[in-house]
């Protein structure tokens, strides 16, 4: 559960960062670090109308030479199908 603009959060997986925007039924942008020493990137989940279904898309920036990108893609896909099982319950 998130708390409001500037607070931080700490994920059960060791990842942390800080709410920089929510925008409900819209946008939602946190800084993320994928360990608690780790430099912070930028994740951004917009959501957007496409017919009778949600358009869910996540971006992330600010990554630093050494990210492992391929990881990141994989993390990120997970968590998105994660997100439509839920949402077809």
């Amino acid at each position: 559960m998130l708390g409001g603009k500037g607070e931080a959060y700490h994920c059960s997986d060791g990842s942390s960062g800080v709410l920089r925007s929510y925008h409900p039924l819209e946008q939602l942008r946190v800084s993320w670090h994928q360990t608690p020493d780790g430099p912070p990137t930028i994740v951004e989940v917009a959501l957007r109308a496409d017919g009778d279904a949600t358009l869910v898309e996540l971006t992330q920036d600010h990554l630093a030479p050494g990210h492992d990108v391929e990881h990141l893609t994989g993390r990120w896909t997970a968590a998105l199908a994660d997100l439509g099982t839920v949402a077809e319950r």
